[in-house]
Formats: structure tokens, sequence, C-alpha cells
């Protein structure tokens, strides 16, 4: 079932409601005290649930070589042909794993400038 509830730009929204609510969680009035609250954190517990392009795409490729090694086992795809798409899906998970790593090391050098920023705005030298 469709949610009953109207976006901000008047539309009807499009998520699936949340039974035995008419509504998704975006828009149910019982929830709305709820989405004050993530709002007043500056949204970082919904983003933190929130699902990366990088984790789906992880998540669509384990479903490749889900069926790949399906196909494989009943017969329905050759071997060989497989070993080469599996070694080039291995070079794409590679990439995003890469990327995933790069980028969490971007968010902690960014946390630790901000922190080093508090301590010495209150006067406390960082250890090296």
């Amino acid at each position: 079932m469709q949610c009953v509830g109207i976006k901000a730009g008047g539309g009807q929204c499009r998520n699936a409601a949340h039974p035995p609510s008419e509504y998704c969680p975006m828009h149910d009035p019982e929830r709305a005290e709820e989405r004050r609250e993530y709002a007043t954190r500056g949204g970082k517990v919904k983003a933190l649930r929130a699902v990366s392009p990088m984790s789906a795409e992880l998540a669509r490729l384990q479903g490749v070589f889900e069926r790949l090694a399906q196909d494989v086992l009943e017969g329905r795809q050759d071997r060989s042909a497989a070993a080469v798409a599996i070694q080039a899906l291995n070079g794409a998970r590679g990439c995003i794993l890469g990327a995933l790593k790069a980028q969490e090391q971007e968010q902690m050098a960014a946390e630790l400038a901000e922190i080093t920023q508090m301590l010495q705005e209150r006067g406390i030298k960082r250890r090296a």
C-alpha cells in the first residue's frame, strides 16, 4: 500500500506505507516527535542508517556473484566464462572497497581536524 502522505511539493508520497499505519515513517503523524529529534541532531542518525551508493553497489555485486555461482552449479553457465566474469567483478569490488576506505580516511581526518580545532580554542595542545 502506498503512503497517503503529501510531499512538501504538494504531490503524493511514493513510499510504501508501514502497516498498520497508512503512512511511511516520513509522514506518519505518530512519528512526528521522532523526526523532530532526528532533525535536532542534524540528521546524523538518519544519515547513519542511509545506504550509500557504494554500499548499494557492493550489495548488487554480491547478488551477481551469487547468481553466477548458482548458474555454474546448475550447469547454465560455462565455468571458464564465469571465472573471467568473476575476475572482472572482483576488480570492480576492489575499486569500490578502495573508495570506501579512502572516504572513511577523509572523514576521520576531517573529524580529527575538528577536534584539534576545538582543543586549540579551549587552550589544550594536541600531542603528536
